[in-house]
């Protein structure tokens, strides 16, 4: 609850970009309360959206830039993935390491 509060008050435009199939992720964020209010279909990216690349790849990254009508420098990632922050930092994407639970 104090998520879905905190992020509905965030004056960022927010999107979730995930490696898993779009049914999985959409089910998460519904699970989570974060589905409908904070992300929406045109808000959410999936594995799906990028094929045949994911990420950390530079194509996946790029293909979510496009969509939005974004430069990587506009964008902040929050992730728990290493590899996925490398790739981001190499395109000029902001970055935090999200750790623990």
């Amino acid at each position: 609850e104090q998520l879905a509060k905190d992020l509905k008050a965030c004056p960022l435009n927010l999107v979730a970009f995930s490696n898993g199939p779009r049914i999985y992720v959409k089910r998460v964020l519904q699970q989570l309360g974060l589905w409908g209010d904070i992300f929406q279909e045109e808000t959410l990216f999936a594995v799906d959206d990028v094929l045949p690349h994911c990420k950390p790849e530079k194509e996946a990254f790029e293909k979510i830039f496009t969509r939005l009508g974004v430069q990587a420098d506009e964008c902040v990632l929050f992730e728990d993935s290493m590899k996925n922050i490398r790739k981001a930092k190499e395109l000029g994407v902001r970055t935090v390491l999200i750790t623990g639970t």
